[in-house]
């Protein structure tokens, strides 16, 4: 299932907003983990759209960790 256009806007806002000591000092398990707990808060998933959702953030962990790491670069 591919996700919906208002999931990933969701999704990426989470990241935005999300602190960057959290979106750098967690394992990809947790840090998973923790954008799925964040966006079940906003938005009830079904099971397919977590599984979805799981496989999109595992196959974006590397760009997060890299926007975390130029945000942190701005603000030194």
């Amino acid at each position: 299932m591919i996700l919906n256009s208002s999931t990933l806007q969701k999704i990426w806002s989470l990241v935005e907003i999300t602190s960057t000591q959290t979106l750098l000092g967690k394992s990809d398990r947790e840090l998973v983990l923790y954008l799925l707990r964040q966006l079940e808060n906003k938005h009830s998933l079904n099971l397919q759209e977590y599984d979805s959702a799981t496989n999109y953030i595992y196959s974006k962990i590397t760009l997060i960790r890299d926007l975390a790491d130029s945000r942190e670069l701005v603000t030194v």
